[in-house]
């Protein structure tokens, strides 16, 4: 997959902007507040349809203005090796625009000019993989931090989790909603039977996930810090089945909520059979989020045929040389975006195989 441009208009501080990138690397910069995230933030919105800074996406509307559009060009297709050095499933490039127009009472998104209300059709068409400072989270963070990662990888991978996921928690919602307001016992035991089945599948879908990611992640830890470490991965799923318990439902009445499901699942991670959140440096949980997300990386092109667009926000800043260098090896036959504040932290060796944006 390549990103061949993108505009944006009344996007934050944008009022109206194109930017053109190249297949390889491309390195935004410039001083701080002149928006080189919110390049990458608008990018990753267009293939998710959420925001990685704000919930709202209305607080993403340039100040004065009642609207914001984005519009990117998007190539499928496009033959490229794969991360790890192999060519993918030769195919024919395929041309999309997408674009977005949101604000006050409306909403629309169009992919090459057929009309939608929303992204559920589109979600999962393109793959981006993101990460920025906080990647550290996804080891040492709370246990929404691991879900939030699973459920980015499923979205890309499998055809059906979107919708799934998003039932789920429309279902949890009202039967959340049920609870508080001490709804009869036989409409809840039927909210009840119905999530709990449409949890079971989730719950399925990302054991399977995750049996995946194990190799992966650990392959990968090894090419960013050149440790061969036992990198373990288990899924502790909540007991989605007790929901249609008699038992179970005179406790959640009682509470006035929803005691198991999918959205109290966890991930615990250890490195070499130690609990990774709880006594892992801040350089190891790093480490591990990147090779996490690399993992997640390599199932997505196996799955899609596609190399997801890579955005790495501020990445020079907080990495020494050597894990650098690795890293930037790993993704090296991808498109990447990324940050850098100062044109100086690029390494020498890079910089001809650069498009450099200068922000202003």
């Amino acid at each position: 997959m390549l990103i061949k441009a993108v505009q944006f208009e009344n996007f934050r501080r944008f009022e109206k902007s194109e930017f053109r990138f190249s297949p390889g690397y491309n390195v935004l910069t410039g001083r701080n507040g002149t928006g080189k995230t919110t390049v990458l933030e608008g990018l990753y919105l267009l293939s998710t349809g959420k925001s990685f800074v704000t919930n709202h996406l209305n607080n993403c509307i340039r100040f004065g203005s009642d609207y914001a559009f984005l519009s990117a060009d998007i190539a499928l297709g496009t033959p490229r090796e794969s991360s790890n050095g192999g060519a993918l499933p030769p195919s024919e490039e395929k041309l999309y625009n997408i674009r977005f127009l949101f604000g006050k009472n409306k909403r629309e998104v169009r992919l090459n000019e057929k009309k939608f209300s929303g992204f559920s059709p589109i979600v999962g068409m393109f793959p981006v993989i993101f990460m920025n400072y906080k990647l550290s989270l996804l080891v040492r963070g709370g246990p929404e931090n691991r879900r939030a990662f699973l459920n980015h990888l499923l979205i890309f991978t499998d055809g059906e989790y979107y919708g799934l996921i998003k039932k789920y928690y429309a279902l949890l919602k009202n039967r959340n909603a049920l609870l508080k307001q001490g709804a009869d016992a036989g409409l809840l035991k039927l909210y009840s039977e119905e999530i709990s089945g449409v949890g079971k599948t989730i719950q399925k879908k990302r054991a399977d996930a995750i049996s995946a990611l194990k190799p992966a992640a650990e392959e990968m830890f090894y090419k960013i810090t050149g440790r061969a470490v036992r990198l373990t991965l288990n899924y502790r799923r909540s007991a989605v089945e007790k929901l249609t318990d008699e038992e179970t439902l005179r406790k959640e009445v009682q509470r006035r909520r929803t005691l198991y499901g999918v959205h109290l699942d966890e991930v615990e991670i250890l490195l070499n059979d130690v609990p990774a959140r709880e006594f892992s440096s801040l350089g190891e949980a790093y480490s591990i989020g990147f090779a996490l997300r690399f993992a997640e990386n390599k199932l997505i092109e196996q799955v899609k045929g596609e190399s997801p667009v890579v955005l790495l926000d501020d990445f020079f800043s907080d990495l020494d040389a050597y894990h650098r260098k690795n890293i930037l090896n790993i993704i090296k036959n991808q498109q990447v975006l990324l940050t850098a504040l100062e044109l100086s932290l690029i390494p020498e060796g890079l910089i001809p195989q650069t498009t450099v944006i200068v922000l202003r």
